[in-house]
């Protein structure tokens, strides 16, 4: 199977993204037992694996290539400050170890990775399932398609100021981070199929200002924290 016959097994209106080749890595870990260690750390928290978690998905390679480009930790502070937030650590220890990057998969035939959402998909998907394609990262020049802040200037005034895209589907979804308010911390999927009109827009068609809950009628919660979005991940079934 091709990434771009991920649309009609999901279901999906857009193409998915470019192809993946042969992984780096195959997994031995299947259960997400083996992707939690029995370490604690500060408040008593348990401990992602992030390498287990990595094998388990086939392995994990850099866009364009092998080569994975992490962002340092002066960048991942300095893109907070511009933001205005704080990461939760699972992510900052996400950029700081991979950067930009995208899954594996199960072999180069079924390089999909899917991800099942706390809240029901939009209808071109099937039930709770959606695809992830590739997480953001680090940014190589200004016009960097998978660079955070890239992104959020993309999407700015589009999307709820609450949160930031972070990654992904291959078509017209992106995966978010919400970083302020009620949002904080928790993990969305963004639909580019339904996205509201824009404020004037809005007036100019319903002769009336936007509802600030409007511009959420898009947005459905995948997960409950960044670490919770990586343990909803999984193999797309063949």
């Amino acid at each position: 199977m091709t990434r771009q016959s991920v649309s009609s097994k999901l279901n999906l209106t857009s193409p998915a993204a470019k192809e993946c080749s042969a992984p780096v890595l195959r997994s031995p870990f299947r259960t997400k037992v083996e992707l939690l260690t029995c370490e604690i750390r500060g408040e008593g928290r348990l401990l992602m694996n992030m390498q287990a978690l990595v094998a388990r998905l086939g392995g994990i390679r850099g866009i364009g290539g092998d080569t994975l480009t992490p962002m340092t930790t002066g960048e991942i502070d300095r893109l907070e400050n511009e933001l205005g937030c704080h990461f939760q650590e699972a992510y900052r220890d996400f950029l700081a170890t991979y950067g930009a990057s995208r899954f594996e998969g199960e072999s180069p035939d079924n390089p999909f990775v899917l991800f099942r959402s706390l809240e029901p998909m939009p209808p071109q998907f099937e039930g709770d399932k959606g695809i992830l394609d590739a997480l953001y990262g680090g940014q190589k020049d200004e016009i960097d398609p998978y660079s955070i802040r890239v992104r959020v200037r993309c999407f700015a005034g589009r999307m709820p100021e609450s949160m930031i895209p972070i990654g992904d589907d291959g078509g017209a979804g992106q995966i978010c981070l919400g970083i302020k308010g009620d949002q904080a911390g928790k993990v969305y999927y963004w639909d580019q199929s339904n996205e509201p009109l824009k404020e004037e827009q809005y007036l100019k068609v319903y002769g009336a200002p936007r509802p600030p809950e409007v511009i959420f009628q898009n947005v459905r919660q995948i997960a409950e924290s960044f670490e919770d979005f990586l343990l909803r991940l999984e193999f797309m079934e063949e």
